[in-house]
């Protein structure tokens, strides 16, 4: 069972680092803008949502360089 879960985290590391940095801060930008437009035409909850999704689109980023720091360590 805990090889199993090492291996499915060592298959979301090694996706997550074929990602480029750049794609997390244009999602992170894009759910901004998009929760500004939705603000202003009245989908305050919608809007609130979107924006919510800047900050894990950040955190993912985060976790990926830590994961590509950890893993160049190891190597």
């Amino acid at each position: 069972m805990a090889s199993n879960i090492t291996n499915r985290g060592d298959l979301l590391a090694s996706n997550m680092e074929k990602v480029p940095d750049e794609a997390y801060v244009a999602f992170s930008a894009a759910s901004v803008f998009a929760s500004i437009g939705l603000f202003m035409t009245g989908h305050r909850d919608e809007a609130l949502f979107v924006g919510l999704l800047g900050s894990a689109f950040g955190t993912m980023a985060a976790i990926m360089k830590l994961i590509s720091l950890q893993r160049a360590r190891l190597v």
